[in-house]
């Protein structure tokens, strides 16, 4: 905006006009003008802030179901791992070598499931981690959009009353 301000003022100062030459029926045009760049400046902020809120919301979106559905399948892996964890070994089916070894896979396959129940429930806290943040994210641009409706309905209070002169 200032760059703007800057242009205008040396636009006027190149053609030797001066503010009382740009006071025409008592309208003060650069301060008008000023008031309709600070108007642009502002509706394509909104714009910007709304488009930043719906991607956001986009994004909270598909962060909601993903977190949804990892909750479901922690819940059907903790189940497996529970019937894994209770599996009784018949001692008489399984003797010597072929009871070691089948000790050692099935402690292997317990120790596999533990690991990944583990990996997703980091995976769901990571997720249920950025949602948050994208939420707050968003609150913060909702919060600077009616912030930024407020500046341009004063704006154009401004514009109204300059006109009115």
């Amino acid at each position: 905006m200032l760059i703007f301000i800057a242009r205008i003022r040396l636009i006027s100062t190149s053609i030797n006009i001066s503010n009382k030459d740009m006071n025409v029926r008592g309208i003060n045009m650069s301060y008008l003008s000023q008031l309709y760049a600070r108007r642009s400046y502002v509706i394509r902020r909104m714009t910007d802030t709304r488009n930043m809120i719906s991607n956001l919301e986009d994004k909270i979106s598909r962060l909601q179901r993903a977190s949804n559905q990892l909750s479901a399948s922690l819940s059907d892996l903790r189940s497996i791992k529970s019937s894994i964890d209770r599996l009784n070994v018949d001692r008489a089916r399984w003797k010597g070598k072929e009871q070691n070894k089948f000790e050692n896979n099935y402690s292997d396959y317990k120790h596999s499931v533990k690991d990944f129940v583990l990996r997703t429930e980091n995976a769901k806290d990571t997720i249920d981690q950025d949602l948050h943040r994208y939420e707050v994210e968003k609150s913060a641009y909702t919060i600077e959009l009616n912030n930024l409706k407020n500046t341009l309905y004063s704006i154009e209070s401004q514009i109204s009353r300059e006109e009115m002169r």
